[in-house]
Parts: structure tokens; C-alpha cells; sequence
């Protein structure tokens, strides 16, 4: 195609040539379609990087509800760090055997079929010299070197859908940044 110029007055007053660009012309639907589904995806990618990005510190806490609603032990326990699932507690009791019996609660009360939803209701910083006890504490426990950097005493809403009516419950559970991952270290409980 041969190239096409077209003459405008410049800046001294006198016709310059100027290459023609195709920007100049107008855009035809085909086009204009391709832009708007560009620019579509490209604020849904913007959305999703944001909830994500939002409240990080939430993660574990959307990973323990959504294993409650498939009833999996093993789906709340990712919410957990690896060393500590297979562990016991002062009880003899291992968190994995603990969410196993956290679903089994669920299930008498709100029967099979439950769904779990989680929201953020507040935020409390756990304290410097708070963090520092369990680093130490993780140690004495299971003789690892931890760095816990943050964490957070959340009160969450936690919305139970079944085959009765919708059921709303706070709940208080603490996370905690720990090696550069936000986990739990013990279940959600209705007191803080």
C-alpha cells in the first residue's frame, strides 16, 4: 500500500508534508469492541489484584471457612503452618483432629449442606512483646526459629447458610505473619 501524505499549515505559515498515520483515522466498531474488551479486562485484572492485595492477613481465615464448607480437615488446615498441623495441644489433641471435630459441631448444628462466610468486622494489633512470646514460645515448643513480624486479633461475621434459615455469629481469631506468611495457630473461638 502506497504510503498517503497530506499537507498542513505549520507552524511558520508555510505547507509542510506530513506522513499520514493510521491513528488518524476512526476507529471502526470491530475495533472500538477489541478496545472496550481490553480495557474490561484489564480493570477486572485491576479488581482481583485488590481484593487480594486488600487483607492479606485474611487469607487464612478465608481458607479455614472455606474448608469448613466442604467439610474438609484438611482444606481448615492449610490455613495452619505445616509444622504445627500434625502436633498436639495440651489436650493430646492435634489441630487436624481439631477442625476434624470443629466440622463435626458444624455439622450437628447446621446440618451436611452448610456454607460458611467470613467478614471482617475489626482489627486489633497484636503487640510487640505479644509477637515476640510466641516466637519464642514456637521455639521452646516445636525447636523452631521463627520470625513473626505481625499479627492481628480479628472479630470476624461469620455467615452460615443451610437448609434453615441464614445464621450470623462472631467469632475472634488471631493471626499472625510468621516467616513472611499469615497463618493461624489455633482455632477461631465466640470469645475473644
Amino acid at each position: 500500500m502506497p504510503e498517503q501524505e497530506k499537507e498542513q499549515l505549520g507552524e511558520s505559515g508555510i505547507f509542510e508534508r506530513k506522513e499520514f498515520q493510521p491513528a488518524d483515522l476512526p476507529l471502526s466498531g470491530k475495533q472500538k469492541s477489541e478496545r472496550l474488551i481490553a480495557a474490561i479486562l484489564v480493570l477486572i485484572a485491576c479488581v482481583c489484584v485488590y481484593l487480594v492485595l486488600k487483607d492479606p492477613f485474611m487469607k487464612p481465615v478465608r481458607t479455614f471457612y472455606k474448608g469448613m464448607s466442604r467439610q474438609s480437615a484438611a482444606g481448615m488446615c492449610e490455613a495452619f503452618p505445616a509444622w504445627l498441623i500434625q502436633n498436639t495441644d495440651d489436650t493430646g489433641q492435634s489441630v487436624y483432629e481439631t477442625c476434624g471435630a470443629v466440622i463435626a459441631a458444624g455439622q450437628l448444628s447446621y446440618g451436611m449442606q452448610a456454607d460458611y462466610k467470613a467478614s471482617l468486622r475489626t482489627k486489633t494489633p497484636v503487640e510487640q512483646e505479644r509477637l515476640d512470646k510466641i516466637a519464642s514460645g514456637i521455639k521452646t515448643a516445636y525447636g523452631m526459629d521463627v520470625k513473626v513480624t505481625k499479627g492481628y486479633t480479628l472479630s470476624v461475621s461469620v455467615r452460615i447458610k443451610s437448609s434453615g434459615e441464614p445464621v450470623s455469629l462472631t467469632q475472634y481469631i488471631r493471626v499472625y505473619k510468621i516467616n513472611g506468611r499469615w497463618v493461624m495457630i489455633d482455632v477461631p473461638s465466640d470469645t475473644e
